[in-house]
């Protein structure tokens, strides 16, 4: 590269002219696609250390996100719920996520991860905390939508934490590793609330502040052991120059591509999962049967967000072609749900889980890559992805329910799913490099 360089600036001056490098090249350099990351601090662990803890928060999140989705049929017994309340206080931390998102994204890119993340990993404790002690509608959604406070705090700070402690085909796996962690949060509540912890603990208000606690632990763990990257006084005045950045964002077309995309992967990931138990049910399931089941999603999801992030994030062509096949084959399986029984069943939701699990950190990897975003816009631009992404988190749960209420049954929602998945085909050919 440094070659490169003095042979094009040599030939400038011979020639008597401006360099022969055209203009877009010029900014397609200066950009650096891959964004490389810093040094780590001197003296300090490697960035695989802060992709643990990092992990660890994103876990917290994932338990305290489903903590309530194995015990519906309880609440609604107990606290006198719908199911078109229970599918509105389901979806109502989604809908707080919304407006929150794209604030939070501009104070992570001015205070950093390290303070954003500790803050959001303490709300998402005491949002756990105060559901134990719900006695109604207000009161339950009211806990739930305080995680729509802490949740994009983290959701966002992650990526951002990702871009500027990683580069190259590292950034690829570290995106795929820590995007698992809600996920095995998930696994723990979805197989482990009815066969486990209720057996033990006896009651869904004690789970409750069993989870706050683990999730307070994490939250200190982060406050001793995490750390921002460390650097230099001018790299300090450039990222409070350039943090944020709306402009620079949201005029950039191919960003809203990726953004219209990962709308459709949190509609289904939250409007099917965080039903997927009463749909269980609905067919004759015992809730320890169906809440072991539904969280099989969340286990290949594991796998399908490692695989498909470390084959797909070499090159734009992967990606769109990754994405194309996501998204079909999301839709054929949540179709499958409806119709399929037996193993077929079960194999129609390990494919639907290790699908659409990989879609959301898919279009995250590629926001990372942008010119424009890199490390000091990751947290405006994650913030935008994860508001509009939200909106789909909200209405899934939500309709879903309210579909369930009018009809009777979870078919219509399932099939409304799964068009949405397939409409998404359109935007997504879009995706160029």
């Amino acid at each position: 590269m440094h070659r490169l360089g003095s042979d094009v600036g040599h030939r400038a001056v011979l020639n008597g002219r401006r360099s022969s490098v055209p203009a877009r090249a010029k900014r397609y350099l200066a950009s650096n696609d891959t964004h490389p990351a810093l040094p780590p601090p001197s003296g300090y662990s490697s960035n695989w250390t802060m992709l643990w803890l990092g992990w660890l928060i994103y876990f917290s999140f994932g338990m305290v996100m489903s903590s309530l989705i194995p015990i519906v049929t309880v609440l609604r017994e107990e606290l006198g719920i719908t199911y078109t309340q229970m599918g509105v206080i389901l979806g109502g931390w989604q809908l707080v996520y919304f407006a929150a998102a794209a604030p939070s994204g501009y104070m992570i890119d001015r205070i950093g991860p390290k303070k954003a993340l500790a803050l959001g990993a303490l709300i998402i404790a005491l949002s756990a905390f105060l559901r134990s002690y719900a006695e109604g509608f207000w009161s339950l959604f009211a806990a739930v939508a305080l995680f729509g406070v802490g949740g994009p705090i983290v959701s966002i700070g992650l990526p951002s934490l990702i871009v500027s402690w990683f580069s190259g085909p590292s950034r690829g796996l570290a995106s795929g590793i820590y995007v698992t962690g809600p996920a095995l949060g998930s696994v723990l509540v979805l197989s482990s609330t009815h066969v486990l912890i209720l057996p033990l603990i006896g009651s869904w208000r004690a789970m409750l502040v069993l989870y706050a606690l683990l999730a307070f632990v994490v939250a200190l763990l982060w406050i001793v052991f995490g750390r921002d990257r460390s650097e230099s006084t001018a790299d300090r005045a450039q990222a409070k120059a350039s943090a944020g950045g709306y402009r620079q964002v949201i005029l950039q077309p191919a960003v809203w591509v990726v953004i219209v995309v990962g709308f459709s992967a949190f509609l289904a990931s939250h409007g099917l999962r965080s039903w997927l138990p009463q749909i269980l049910e609905a067919r004759g399931m015992s809730p320890a049967t169906s809440g072991l089941l539904a969280s099989l999603p969340a286990i290949t999801g594991v796998l399908g967000s490692i695989l498909i992030l470390k084959l797909a994030s070499r090159s734009v062509g992967n990606r769109r072609r990754a994405t194309l096949v996501l998204l079909l084959v999301t839709g054929l399986s949540v179709t499958s749900i409806i119709f399929a029984d037996g193993w077929p069943l079960v194999v129609a939701i390990a494919i639907e889980g290790f699908c659409a699990a990989a879609i959301q950190p898919l279009m995250l990897n590629i926001l990372m890559e942008m010119p424009g975003v890199g490390p000091r816009r990751m947290g405006m631009a994650a913030g935008i992805f994860f508001s509009v992404g939200e909106v789909g988190g909200t209405l899934g749960p939500v309709f879903m329910g309210l579909l369930a209420d009018l009809s009777g049954s979870f078919t219509p929602g399932l099939l409304g799913i799964a068009a949405i998945m397939w409409i998404m085909l359109a935007p997504a050919w879009r995706i160029r490099s």
